[in-house]
């Protein structure tokens, strides 16, 4: 009797364990679909709604908003072709292509008036015909952005995925302006060439410069003496880039920068300590000190003498080291930037820092209001020199960027000896924007010239403007578009590339490796088999 009983104990303790797993996997299966049912109708709904959410570490799933409100607010019809072979021996090349063909088709279909066609460079040969005959021959590996008729060509490199949107954002903003402001680039006197082999050019600085609506025709537009002979003059109709010239100016140039400035003209001004003198003394009459311009004393200034030796800028914290570690490549973040001009606002926000090499200090001074506050203490020959000043005072001057006296110091070229100052001088200043009041022979009388003054003129080399890391391009846009009185840029950032970069030494790297193969794993074992040995 008593065995009886212990079986039918036994049998109801199975049964009802039996019973209880059925239920439990029930009730498991049961929530799992439903949860299956809930993803099924988020993601039918986000199809349906075209929503999406970009994971990727550098968001190059997503449209910029900047981006976006150029496609929506064309005006006209824009076509974006794109020209490269599908299939070549070089993986890395296919790759890239089949990401930016994915791409552009995503970016056209956001805008109404935007289409998107791409042509194999190599087998459709009619299609590249048939483009040829519209708008002249297609390049293989580029983007061609074509408006009202024009096209603007993309070239393809390594760079298209980070740059992708900014050179997209800036070629249709070129083609629907319809009226493009044109850049003179001032040349032959040593200055940066144009166009170069090296990165020792402001070719990348045109080029952003023509991505934001401005028109640069080097068989127009760049003066050199036989072009300036012919012409007369400097162009009144766009602006003026003068990048670094190491060679004497000459009168005749110089004569013909003093009516283009009497006139209303804007000038972009990167020099640097090998400025010419004749240049500098030119500047010194409208208050702007650079280079041997920077007088020794009132006795050089009223001789009209070079002053002191060429010097530049040195710190030993506020500099990107190279090798030679000479302290000269200044790197200027949001502390040395003006936040509130036009010129340096986009920038300093930016948190991007701008490499400013070799500078040398820029000091800006109204000849006018300091013969004013001197009085009658101011020798005779100063005054004399003032009052014969017949360049028109700056009606307002403003800083750009500057770095204090204590994390910075001035010496010669070649003196590699970290001497940081010490005294309590004004802060060096760097860059600078000036308006001038209208000239009384001016030919726009309702019109004063602009100046854009920096001390260094590697800042506009292809070596800092091209690389995205830093925001040289952008300030020299929007000191472009001040200069031509257009306002800011529209600013579209490159894809960040650096949130892949791991800053850690190798100590650092072997504890990460250590905590992701042993600690992690072996953490959760230990874990499992705790609950598993108290659930037991």
């Amino acid at each position: 009797m008593a065995e009886g009983n212990v079986k039918k104990k036994a049998d109801l303790k199975v049964t009802a364990t039996e019973g209880g797993v059925t239920r439990r996997l029930g009730e498991l299966g049961g929530r799992t679909l439903i949860i299956i049912a809930v993803l099924i109708a988020i993601i039918a709904a986000s199809y349906r709604l075209d929503l999406r959410i970009d994971a990727s570490a550098d968001g190059r799933f997503s449209i910029q908003d900047a981006l976006e409100s150029i496609i929506t607010g064309l005006e006209t019809e824009v076509e974006i072709v794109a020209v490269w072979p599908r299939e070549t021996d070089d993986p890395q090349h296919d790759e890239l292509v089949t990401w930016l063909d994915a791409r552009l088709a995503q970016i056209a279909e956001r805008g109404p008036l935007v289409s998107y066609r791409q042509i194999d460079s190599v087998i459709d040969q009619p299609a590249l015909e048939t483009f040829a005959e519209q708008h002249g021959e297609a390049l293989s590996d580029s983007v061609y952005v074509i408006g009202a008729g024009r096209p603007f060509r993309m070239p393809v490199t390594p760079l298209s995925q980070l740059t992708l949107q900014r050179d997209l954002g800036g070629a249709l903003i070129a083609v629907s302006h319809n009226e493009r402001t044109p850049v003179y680039v001032l040349q032959g006197h040593g200055e940066l060439p144009w166009r170069s082999d090296d990165d020792q050019s402001q070719g990348s600085l045109l080029h952003r410069l023509s991505l934001s609506g401005f028109d640069f025709d080097p068989q127009q537009q760049s003066l050199d003496a036989a072009a300036l002979s012919q012409l007369g003059r400097i162009p009144g109709d766009g602006v003026l880039i003068i990048a670094g010239p190491t060679a004497p100016l000459g009168p005749e140039t110089l004569a013909m920068f003093a009516a283009y400035l009497r006139d209303g003209g804007s000038a972009l001004l990167l020099l640097d300590h090998r400025c010419p003198d004749d240049l500098a003394l030119f500047l010194r009459d409208y208050g702007i000190l650079v280079a041997r311009g920077v007088p020794t004393g009132l006795e050089s200034l009223a001789d009209h003498t070079p002053g002191r030796p060429a010097v530049v800028l040195r710190s030993l914290d506020r500099s990107l080291r190279g090798a030679d570690r000479d302290f000269v490549r200044l790197a200027l973040s949001a502390e040395q930037l003006n936040e509130q001009h036009p010129v340096s606002k986009q920038s300093q926000g930016s948190n991007r820092l701008v490499v400013s090499p070799l500078s040398t200090d820029v000091q800006i001074t109204n000849w006018r209001a300091f013969a004013e506050a001197s009085g009658d203490q101011l020798p005779a020959s100063i005054a004399s020199y003032v009052s014969g000043l017949s360049t028109p005072p700056p009606s307002e001057a403003t800083t750009l960027a500057a770095m204090a006296s204590s994390e910075a110091w001035l010496a010669a070229p070649n003196d590699r000896t970290p001497a940081p100052s010490t005294d309590e001088r004004p802060p060096f200043g760097i860059g600078h924007a000036l308006s001038f009041v209208p000239h009384v022979e001016s030919a726009n009388p309702e019109d004063g010239s602009r100046l854009v003054v920096w001390g260094s003129r590697q800042l506009a080399t292809d070596r800092w403007v091209a690389n995205p890391q830093f925001v040289n391009d952008l300030l020299l846009t929007d000191a472009v578009s001040w200069l031509a009185n257009r306002g800011e840029s529209t600013p579209i950032a490159v894809q960040e590339f650096r949130r892949y970069q791991v800053d850690a030494t190798e100590t650092s790297l072997w504890i990460i490796m250590a905590a992701l193969v042993a600690f992690i794993p072996c953490a959760c074992i230990g874990a499992a088999m705790l609950s598993w040995w108290e659930r037991r």
